[in-house]
């Protein structure tokens, strides 16, 4: 698992995040967000 925090994300539908978080599991982007919590495990 992967989690990605604080990033600029540009989103397939153009959408710009700032302070964005990305949860990538097993290869595959499970969550984009702004306000995502990190995984306990």
């Amino acid at each position: 698992m992967l989690f990605i925090k604080n990033g600029l994300v540009y989103t397939m539908t153009g959408e710009v995040i700032e302070n964005g978080c990305i949860l990538v599991d097993d290869g595959k982007i499970v969550a984009v967000g702004k306000n995502l919590e990190a995984p306990s495990d």
